[in-house]
Order: structure tokens, then C-alpha cells, then sequence
């Protein structure tokens, strides 16, 4: 069947439309897709843990001179050794918070790229049903007016037949 000129341009708007997408969204797409196995958090967790700790063991030094102690070797080595179990605590907090921070970052980011393709896919269905729907009824329409073209063709013979008839 010939193309008619709804449908060239149907044709050229689908056209440049995914010529649009790939111009403008695949490339964040892709970059996204990438970064759905990222660890940046997690890894920012760890340096971020490493920092405070020394952070902390600064700030006690500074107490401890601000208040005029006098720590004497066995108290340092216990407040050295309560400083290590405090900050391999906290370093170990960190990292697993950061672990399920980061795991629920990448399902959130999967989910949302699953829906988005979703939506461009139903969209994308939805409008070649309508196009097959309008072009099954424009065949449709086509192939009644042509029967219903030829019985007024056959009509007018039979009328002109028995018009001839009687005046035979």
C-alpha cells in the first residue's frame, strides 16, 4: 500500500525523536548504567573514618595538655589502646553503614533506570498501536468505500439496464 503523507511524517518525527535521544540522553544514560556498581561511598566511608580518628586523637592530646595532666607511659599506652578500639570501631561503623548506603544508591539508581525504560517502551508500544489502529482503519475505510463504490457501479448498470429494457 502506497505511504501517505500522515504517515512520511510519522515516520520522520519517530525518527527525530530517537535521533534526539541518543544526542542528548544516551550518553548520561550509559554513564549512569556504569555507575550502578559504585563504591565511591563506601570507599569515601573509609578515608572519611581515617580523618576523624585523627582528628580525634588531636583533639584528646589538646584536652589532656589544656587541663595541665601529667599522663605517665602506662596511661598513655591504655588511652593509646582505648583510642585503636575506638577508632577500629568506628572505622568498622562507617564502612558498613556506608555498604548500605551504597547498595541501597545503586538498587535506587537501577529501579530508576528500570522504570524510565518502561515508560519509553509503553510509550514507544502505545504509539505503534495507534498507528497500526489508525492504519487498519484507514484500510478499513478504503476497502468499503471501494465495495460500496462498486454496488452503486453495479446499481447504475441495473438501473441504465432497465431504463434500456424499456424502451426496447
Amino acid at each position: 500500500m502506497a505511504s501517505s503523507a500522515a504517515d512520511a511524517i510519522l515516520a520522520q518525527t519517530t525518527r527525530d525523536d530517537w535521533n534526539y535521544f541518543l544526542e542528548q540522553y544516551a550518553p548520561l544514560e550509559e554513564k549512569m548504567v556504569g555507575d550502578i556498581n559504585s563504591t565511591e561511598i563506601i570507599d569515601k566511608a573509609a578515608d572519611t573514618a581515617q580523618m576523624q580518628n585523627g582528628v580525634a586523637a588531636a583533639s584528646l592530646d589538646r584536652t589532656i595538655d589544656r587541663y595541665g595532666m601529667n599522663v605517665n607511659g602506662a596511661q598513655r599506652a591504655q588511652l593509646d589502646r582505648q583510642q585503636s578500639l575506638g577508632q577500629a570501631a568506628g572505622t568498622a561503623q562507617a564502612v558498613n553503614t556506608a555498604r548500605i548506603d551504597q547498595r541501597e544508591r545503586n538498587l535506587g539508581l537501577a529501579s530508576s533506570l528500570m522504570q524510565v525504560g518502561r515508560g519509553v517502551n509503553s510509550s514507544a508500544l502505545d504509539g505503534m498501536g495507534t498507528a497500526a489502529s489508525l492504519e487498519a482503519n484507514r484500510n478499513a475505510t478504503n476497502a468499503q468505500n471501494k465495495a460500496q463504490a462498486k454496488a452503486n457501479q453495479w446499481q447504475t448498470i441495473g438501473t441504465l439496464g432497465s431504463i434500456a429494457a424499456f424502451f426496447l
